[in-house]
């Protein structure tokens, strides 16, 4: 859309006539600026200005990307965890006790409630707030929850387990749009890069410099969803995107975060980009007007 290249952001498709507001969870490995001015672009290509510009208030959860070694810690001297039976409250506390405060802030300073946008696994972890505050601060605080590239399932029996059984735990206690009744559900998913095995890659070096987003792609669906052969945004399989009993829509083209996977190159063809901002948008506006 040319935003790479330093043209003025298009007019947008919509604009929100209630003045809503979204708190954006980010995915893990993500520091809060990456929503604002990622990898260093001016703040009007962020995700945040994006969302500006159409009429709605945001608010970042304020997480630095040093804090992630938190979670590290947690899998570390909690026992369930290290046997692959974690709970997101434990080695993610901190992540939802920030959000938890920062999603109060909003709902008293705009007076009605916000609609949490996760993106990566921030959208399990919106899931994983739910799930630990309750349905009673849930419908007081939560207008809905869109997920933007969130893995949803744990990978399949026999796989490495990032989450150290969290997602696991968090599916069985609360599976699928749990609070369905009550507050919206939206999932988003790309269906941008099929994977392909390159042979002698070696898939931690990667996240270093890729040989390409295919092989990249191989290996981050891999430690997902058990399968590198698939489709998906370029490190979440579609498949694994798409949360039962929420509304879903997948996008052509769209890639997961602000970089291209396996490279510190920008691309303006991500969930968080104004390419496709419109295009999901609509979803959460039709959604907002109904609720």
């Amino acid at each position: 859309d040319g935003r790479l290249d330093g043209e003025p952001p298009p007019k947008p498709r919509r604009v929100a006539a209630d003045k809503d507001s979204f708190v954006i969870l980010p995915g893990f490995g993500n520091d809060a600026i990456d929503y604002v001015e990622p990898l260093g672009q001016d703040a009007a290509v962020g995700l945040a200005a994006c969302l500006n510009r159409r009429g709605f208030g945001v608010t970042i959860t304020p997480v630095q990307r040093g804090d992630w070694l938190k979670v590290f810690l947690g899998f570390l001297f909690d026992e369930d965890s290290r046997n692959g039976n974690g709970k997101a409250e434990v080695a993610y506390g901190w992540y939802l006790d920030e959000s938890k405060r920062l999603v109060e802030e909003s709902v008293q300073s705009g007076g009605k409630p916000v609609v949490l946008l996760g993106h990566s696994a921030g959208g399990w972890l919106a899931r994983a707030l739910l799930q630990r505050e309750g349905l009673d601060w849930t419908s007081r605080h939560v207008k809905g929850v869109v997920t933007l590239g969130s893995p949803h399932f744990p990978p399949p029996e026999g796989f490495m387990d990032m989450t150290c059984g969290c997602v696991r735990n968090l599916n069985n206690a609360q599976p699928g749009a749990f609070f369905s009744d009550d507050i919206f559900y939206i999932s988003i998913a790309g269906d941008a890069v099929v994977g392909e095995q390159i042979e002698g890659n070696v898939p931690i070096l990667e996240l270093i410099q890729s040989p390409s987003p295919e092989s990249t792609a191989y290996n981050s669906y891999s430690a997902v969803c058990g399968k590198g052969n698939v489709t998906g945004d370029g490190v979440v399989p579609l498949a694994w995107a798409h949360l039962p009993g929420a509304k879903q829509l997948t996008i052509e083209g769209c890639l997961h975060s602000i970089n291209i996977a396996g490279t510190t190159k920008p691309t303006d063809s991500s969930y968080l980009c104004e390419k496709y901002v419109d295009t999901w948008l609509d979803v959460v506006l039709d959604a907002l007007a109904e609720a």
